[in-house]
């Protein structure tokens, strides 16, 4: 539920982008339900200037990390009073959750790598959550979505 609850804020966020051709590859689960597809962070990366070596290293800290977000925004969401991921949470309140764990995270990544201006910060993150919306817009036109995940198992 709250991959799904991520992705439809995901989508509000950033609106509806045009679609363009997509393979069954690129519309795979292993693409579209990442936070940080690796092929999208070394592309922002490379468009930002950020070494191939730099590069390579926060797309495979990032591709690591991915599994830990969910928990990551649960723990976080936790501590907050009201919890915005209880019922009677808000959209902008998950929404500004979200975000902010994803920033936070981003960032953090980056400056462990030596990436330390914030604008290029910011704006790899920018353009790496459109190429996301951008491919899963485009895998939704062209009717090959596949099921999110579900839950990990429980222990």
């Amino acid at each position: 539920m709250l991959k799904k609850t991520l992705f439809t804020l995901l989508i509000a966020t950033y609106g509806t982008l045009l679609a363009a051709d997509v393979t069954p590859a690129e519309c795979s689960t292993e693409v579209l339900f990442r936070f940080f597809p690796q092929e999208f962070v070394l592309e922002a990366l490379k468009q930002d200037g950020v070494t191939p070596d730099q590069a390579d290293k926060i797309a495979t800290a990032l591709s690591e990390m991915d599994r830990e977000i969910v928990q990551k925004i649960e723990q976080r969401a936790s501590s907050m009073n009201p919890n915005p991921l209880r019922e009677g949470g808000t959209q902008e309140a998950r929404a500004q959750l979200f975000k902010g764990v994803i920033s936070d995270l981003f960032a953090d990544v980056m400056k462990k790598n030596g990436v330390t201006d914030q604008q290029v910060i910011d704006r790899a993150l920018t353009d790496i959550q459109e190429m996301r919306v951008k491919r899963f817009e485009a895998c939704r036109k062209a009717g090959m979505l596949p099921k999110p995940p579900g839950p990990p198992p429980q222990q």
